[in-house]
C-alpha cells in the first residue's frame, strides 16, 4: 500500500508540472500571438535619428525681427547609454537651416531688403527618460544642456558667428517598440538660451538675428545596439 501511495503521488507531481509547463508556453504564445516585441536588452549603447520642422523666435533688433523666420527643415541626432530600460544618458545634437528676410528704410527714404541663410546648431549633454519602459508605447522625456550657434550665408553684419551661447532644450514625446531593438520616436521640443545683447545697426541693413531657440516637431527611430 505504501509503494502504491509512493507512486500515485510521483505521477500527480509530474502532472503538475507538466501542467505548470503547458500554461507557460501557452502564455508565451499568446503574448508572440499579440504581437508585443520583448522589451530591449539593457545595460547597451543605442542611437536615434530624427528629421521634422523647426519654428525658431528671433532674437535681435526690431528692425531684423520685423521680417519673419519661416519654418525650418531640422535634422536630430542622439548617442545614448541605457543602463536600464527606463533611462538613456549621452550626447544629442541638431542642426537647422533658417531662411531670413526683412525690409528697412534708408537714409534716402527708400525701402530696400534684406536676406540671408541661416544655419543654427546646437550640442550637449542628453538625458532621455522613459515612463513606462515595459510597454510597447511609453511617453518619453528628453532634456539636453549644451551650446548653440550659427552661421550666416549673407556678408551682413551680425554677431552670431563668433562663440558659443548657453542653452537648455526639454523635449515631450512618445516612443513605440516595433522590434526588440527598434523604436519608432515622435518628439517636441522647446529650446533657449542666454546670449549677452544683440547685434544693433543704426545706417544700413539690420544685423542678422540669432535663430537657433524656438520649438521643433520631429519624428524618427531609435536603434538599441546592445553591449
Amino acid at each position: 500500500m505504501r509503494g502504491r501511495g509512493r507512486g500515485r503521488g510521483r505521477w500527480i507531481l509530474l502532472g503538475a508540472a507538466s501542467l505548470a509547463c503547458g500554461r507557460g508556453a501557452l502564455a508565451a504564445g499568446s503574448s508572440e500571438a499579440a504581437g508585443e516585441p520583448a522589451l530591449r536588452a539593457t545595460p547597451g549603447f543605442g542611437f536615434a535619428i530624427l528629421a521634422g520642422v523647426s519654428l525658431p523666435f528671433c532674437n535681435g533688433q526690431r528692425e531684423s525681427c520685423a521680417g519673419g523666420l519661416g519654418p525650418a527643415p531640422s535634422v536630430q541626432g542622439l548617442l545614448l547609454y541605457r543602463p536600464s530600460p527606463t533611462w538613456g544618458f549621452g550626447l544629442g545634437a541638431e542642426l537647422t537651416r533658417v531662411h531670413w528676410s526683412t525690409t528697412f528704410g534708408t537714409m534716402i527714404g527708400t525701402t530696400d531688403e534684406a536676406a540671408a541663410d541661416l544655419t543654427a546648431g546646437f550640442a550637449g549633454l542628453t538625458t532621455l527618460f522613459s515612463l513606462f519602459p515595459e510597454r510597447a508605447l511609453t511617453p518619453v522625456v528628453l532634456v539636453t544642456l549644451g551650446w548653440a550657434f550659427q552661421f550666416q550665408s549673407a556678408s551682413s553684419f551680425g554677431c552670431n558667428n563668433d562663440g558659443l551661447f548657453p542653452t537648455a532644450e526639454l523635449g515631450l514625446g512618445a516612443s513605440e517598440r516595433i522590434a526588440p531593438s527598434v523604436s519608432a520616436f515622435l518628439l517636441a521640443s522647446a529650446s533657449t538660451g542666454f546670449k549677452q545683447g544683440f547685434c544693433e545697426v543704426i545706417d544700413g541693413p539690420p544685423a542678422v538675428p540669432f535663430a537657433a531657440w524656438g520649438g521643433s516637431v520631429r519624428i524618427g527611430a531609435t536603434f538599441d545596439a546592445g553591449t
